[in-house]
C-alpha cells in the first residue's frame, strides 16, 4: 500500500493517539477506529519514524479493550517502550555523571535540549532520547572541558561547526561552544547579551532526583528548540519528537514569562513568519492551545506544507525505518522545501531572502 493511500485513515489515527499521549488525556476521537493489523502496523511505524514510540504509547493504554492493538504488536510496542525508559535512565545517570565532573574541575556546563526537555513532559522516562549536547559559556570552560576529556582516554571526533562529539559510556555526547544555531554575524552581539540578561536556570532530570543541572532559561530554550527545528527541516529532515518538545515547553512556561518579550526576541532574530508557520503546526496537529503561544505573531501560516516535510523527514531523515530516499526524490524533497519557504521570508537587516539561499548563512553545520 503506497503512502498516499494510507496517508489520510493511518495518521490520523497516530495523531489522535500522539496528542493523547503528549497531554496525558483522553483520545479526542475514535471515530478512525479500529485498525486492522495492517494498520498498526503502520502506525507502529509511523510512531518508530518520528521516534514517538513511547509518547504514542501513552496514548494506546487509553483505548478502550476493544480498540488496542494486535497481541504481536502490542507485544512489540511494550518491548520497545521499556528499552526507551532503561535508556532514559542510563542517559539520566549520564548527564548527572558528566555535570558533576566538570562542576567538580570548575567548569560551567548547560545542558541543551535533550533530557532537560525531556523534564517538560508528565512522564519523562517516555520521550525517546538522541545524544547529550553541553554547551560551555566561555571559550576557556569549553577547551578545559575537551582537555578533560581526552584526559580521560576517551577519543573524539570533531564536527563540521567546530564542536566534538565522544562516546562516553555508550552515549555519545557533544560539546558546543554556541547555545544556539543562529550563526549571523549581524545577531551574534544580540544573542550574546541576550545570554547574559536571561542566563540559566536549574533543573531536576525527574521529580524524585536529588541532583540538579543547568539548562538555558524558558525564553532561551525556546528560541533554542525553535532555531534547531529549522535548521533540521531545512536540512535532512525533523521528526514530530521535536515539534512535541516545543508543544511541552510551550506548554509548561507560558505562565511563567513574558510572552511580548519572547515575540521581540523572534522579530529581532527573523523568525518572525517561521514561527508562524511552527505555531500553526504545533495547534492544528499537536493541539497546543493558543493561550500558550505568543500572542502578537502576526500571521497565521497554513501547516500543511511543513507537515509534509515532517512526514517525509522523520527523525532527522535519520530514523533507520524510514524508507531510503534516492537522488531524485532527495531533490523533490528540496523542491518542496524551496516552496514552502519563498513564502516564508526571513527579514534581516542585510538581505531579504527566498527559498533555501540562506542557508549557508543563517544556519551553519550539518544536521546531526
Amino acid at each position: 500500500m503506497s503512502e498516499l493511500q494510507y496517508s489520510n485513515h493511518i495518521t490520523d489515527a497516530f495523531l489522535v493517539l500522539l496528542k493523547a499521549g503528549l497531554w496525558e488525556k483522553d483520545l479526542e476521537s475514535l471515530s478512525c477506529f479500529p485498525l486492522t493489523s495492517e494498520e498498526w502496523h503502520e502506525v507502529y511505524q509511523q510512531a518508530l519514524c518520528q521516534t514517538v514510540s513511547g509518547i504514542v504509547y501513552r496514548g494506546i493504554i487509553r483505548l478502550p479493550d476493544h480498540l488496542i492493538p494486535p497481541e504481536d504488536i502490542l507485544l512489540r510496542w511494550v518491548v520497545r517502550v521499556d528499552a526507551i525508559e532503561q535508556r532514559n535512565r542510563h542517559m539520566n545517570e549520564v548527564v548527572n555523571e558528566l555535570c558533576s565532573l566538570f562542576k567538580n574541575e570548575e567548569i560551567r556546563t548547560v545542558l541543551q535540549k535533550g533530557q532537560g526537555v525531556a523534564s517538560l513532559y508528565e512522564y519523562p522516562l517516555m520521550r525517546e532520547c538522541g545524544d547529550i549536547d553541553l554547551y560551555f559559556p566561555s571559550r576557556k570552560e569549553r577547551n578545559k572541558a575537551d582537555l578533560f576529556v581526552r584526559q580521560q582516554g576517551i577519543q573524539t571526533g570533531k564536527g563540521a561547526d567546530g564542536s566534538i562529539h565522544y562516546d562516553w559510556k555508550g552515549v555519545i555526547v557533544e560539546h558546543h561552544s554556541r547555545l544556539l544555531d543562529l550563526y549571523s554575524p549581524f545577531r551574534q552581539d544580540y544573542l550574546n547579551q541576550l545570554e547574559k540578561k536571561i542566563g540559566f536556570s536549574t533543573i531536576r532530570l525527574l521529580k524524585e532526583d536529588d541532583r540538579e543541572v543547568t539548562v538555558a532559561s524558558s525564553v532561551l530554550n525556546l528560541l533554542m528548540l525553535n532555531v534547531h527545528i529549522l535548521k533540521h527541516a531545512m536540512g535532512l529532515g525533523v521528526g514530530l519528537r521535536q515539534l512535541c518538545d516545543m508543544a511541552r515547553a510551550y506548554y509548561k512556561w507560558h505562565g511563567t514569562m513574558e510572552k511580548h518579550e519572547l515575540c521581540e526576541i523572534y522579530r529581532k532574530t527573523g523568525l518572525v513568519r517561521w514561527s508562524n508557520l511552527l505555531h500553526s503546526v504545533l495547534m492544528e496537529y499537536l493541539g497546543v492551545p493558543v493561550f500558550c503561544l505568543p500572542d502578537d505573531i502576526d500571521k497565521h501560516e497554513s501547516p500543511l506544507p511543513l507537515f509534509h516535510i515532517i512526514q517525509q523527514g522523520g527523525n532527522f531523515g535519520h530514523s533507520s525505518v524510514c524508507r531510503s530516499i534516492s537522488r531524485t526524490e532527495w531533490q523533490r524533497k528540496l523542491f518542496t522545501a524551496q516552496s514552502f519557504f519563498r513564502n516564508v521570508r526571513f527579514v534581516f537587516r542585510y538581505a531579504p531572502w527566498e527559498g533555501v539561499g540562506m542557508v549557508s548563512t543563517l544556519l551553519k553545520g550539518q544536521a546531526r
